[in-house]
């Protein structure tokens, strides 16, 4: 955003002010002649009688923003008039927040598992040999799993540095999900003993227009949500469904399910509906994560309370077309449902 420049007049009030600065102020170019620039900027208080420093920005309406503020006075005609220059800071500060989220999450996050991991290699290096065999097999479990918590969340966070960067995500290429999505299964299975997965896949789906290893990611990582939410005795379904416009995905668990007024947020990077900590670990990355690939992929996905309980999260795959270069579905994540399912769930 350009600079917020104005002249102060002798009297103190703004003498001549740039476009950017009306309009970030709210102020047409008559109205800010009749405000003084100690009424536009409120410093902190290290800053009360700085020309350079960091302050508040009040806008016509009442409301603030952040800024740098820069201030030079110079004699004019036998008065002192000053310069102002305000830089809005908002995006910075914004930023920065994020950073130290990030920094906070992610060192608790990562730290979990690899503790896991190095303390139970560790009990198993040291006494192998003398750990009943039940234990060893528990141990083994829990450093494969906590293993595989670990990668997942490897792969959101380069997923989330390829976004950070403005980078675009890879699609476009064919992919038959009643291949894709029966391997997936049967591997989660062996991830989450006891956690009751379904699937059902119709015969004859149209190819999709996606890529082999983003829809994969998108579809585990919907599918440990449900489960981590669901609880130890979860069901979850996945349920596929062709239509003319492209092929639904839909994860549906028995858990708790979310509060309808969160609907908005869930995919937002870092949101994490209160107490959701308490019932299942997690970064707040994963949801994310899946809307912006489903978006690069030229997809839809979305999340809504389930009639008899629980939550269901589905996203929808545009038709693969040879000679489509464009994506046929509209991108974006959506609370909208969508159409009914002609499949059993």
């Amino acid at each position: 955003m350009k600079p917020l420049t104005g002249s102060v007049e002798p009297n103190g009030r703004i003498g001549y002010a740039n476009g950017q600065a009306l309009q970030s102020l709210g102020y047409g170019a008559q109205a800010i002649g009749r405000v003084s620039l100690d009424e536009l900027l409120v410093r902190v208080p290290d800053s009360a009688t700085a020309d350079v420093g960091v302050g508040q920005a009040h806008r016509s309406d009442g409301t603030t923003f952040p800024v740098d503020f820069a201030i030079s006075t110079f004699e004019s005609q036998g008065a002192l008039a000053s310069i102002a220059v305000l830089t809005d800071i908002t995006a910075r500060i914004e930023a920065n927040n994020l950073r130290d989220t990030f920094i906070g999450i992610l060192s608790h996050e990562l730290r979990t598992p690899v503790t896991a991991i190095y303390g139970g290699s560790q009990v198993l290096l040291a006494r192998g040999e003398r750990i009943d065999p039940e234990m060893t097999r528990e141990l083994v479990s829990d450093i494969a799993a906590e293993a595989e918590r670990l990668h997942r969340l490897i792969e959101n966070l380069l997923v989330l540095a390829r976004v950070e960067r403005g980078e675009d995500l890879v699609g476009g290429e064919p992919v038959l999900l009643q291949r894709v999505l029966p391997l997936i299964v049967e591997r989660e299975r062996t991830l989450w003993l006891g956690i009751e997965i379904s699937v059902t896949v119709p015969s004859g789906l149209p190819t999709v227009r996606g890529h082999d290893g983003y829809v994969a990611q998108v579809i585990r990582n919907l599918l440990s949500n449900a489960v981590k939410y669901g609880g130890p005795d979860a069901h979850v379904q996945i349920v596929a469904e062709g239509a003319e416009d492209g092929v639904t995905i839909r994860v549906l668990d028995d858990g708790p399910g979310f509060d309808p007024a969160a609907g908005d947020q869930l995919f937002d990077l870092y949101y994490r509906a209160p107490g959701s900590a308490l019932r299942a670990p997690g970064a707040g990355i994963g949801l994310f994560v899946c809307q912006r690939i489903v978006s690069a992929l030229g997809g839809t996905i979305w999340a809504r309370q389930r009639p008899a309980g629980g939550a269901e999260f589905g996203f929808r795959l545009p038709i693969y077309e040879a000679d489509d270069d464009e994506p046929r579905v509209a991108s974006g994540a959506s609370t909208a449902e969508p159409g009914e399912m002609a499949a059993a769930v």
